[in-house]
């Protein structure tokens, strides 16, 4: 769906996490290896723990790749 231009977590910002400076690639890589939970990505990626305004963001991948799978 990515090479289509298809897949709906298109990036609106390529920095998913802006306290922390992670790119939303770096956040789905974390999904995709197995961190199926907001804790993991957190874990995984260091994503989503600064001050939480991209909790949302990483929630909707964490849908959107799941659903996928």
């Amino acid at each position: 769906l990515k090479l289509q231009g298809t897949w709906p977590a298109q990036p609106l910002d390529p920095e998913l996490c802006h306290c922390r400076k992670i790119p939303q690639e770096h956040v789905e890589r974390a999904i995709i290896l197995g961190a199926h939970t907001v804790e993991k990505v957190r874990q995984r990626s260091s994503a989503n723990t600064g001050c939480g305004t991209c909790l949302p963001d990483v929630e909707r991948l964490l849908n959107l790749y799941l659903k996928s799978m």
